[in-house]
């Protein structure tokens, strides 16, 4: 059995013989954030009455994770699919992928691809190729119903 005294005064757990050293929690935070989602640079997230657009994080150290939902309607826009707005710029090293679905109106065949690449406050969203030998292609309108409401997810982390 572990004991693990807690000091009284604070309320907080003390360890005798553990050292933090340079290994202590320079960051932390939590909080929310406005997706904008586009094709090429029309904001195509919904204002419809009771639309939802949210986003989520916790930044623990040099990680970010986030959750985002969001309401978008196409309508007749066309273009490169992407998510802006992340909160924290991803570092310069970073490539994170992200997890990604939605409801009826986001078709997922071919699979969707998501990536953060590193320097920016976006996701990049793409289409698997048909075999090995095809390379990735970037996700436009094609794959988003027009005209309607579609909600979309997406989670992941990434590096700042």
């Amino acid at each position: 059995m572990v004991n693990f005294p807690i000091n009284l005064a604070t309320k907080t757990p003390t360890f005798a013989q553990i050292s933090l050293g340079d290994e202590a929690l320079a960051h932390y935070d939590e909080g929310t954030f406005t997706p904008l989602l586009l094709l090429d640079t029309t904001d195509i997230t919904s204002a419809a009455s009771g639309a939802v657009n949210r986003g989520t994080y916790t930044r623990i150290g040099n990680v970010v994770y986030f959750n985002i939902e969001s309401q978008v309607n196409r309508g007749t826009n066309t273009g490169t699919f992407r998510i802006r707005d992340l909160p924290f710029q991803s570092s310069a090293t970073n490539f994170s992928v992200v997890n990604v679905g939605g409801e009826v109106g986001f078709r997922q065949s071919p699979p969707i691809l998501a990536f953060i690449e590193s320097s920016t406050i976006y996701i990049d969203f793409y289409l698997a190729p048909a075999s090995t030998a095809a390379a990735l292609s970037v996700m436009t309108e094609a794959n988003i119903a027009a005209s309607s409401e579609v909600l979309i997810y997406a989670s992941g982390f990434y590096l700042v």
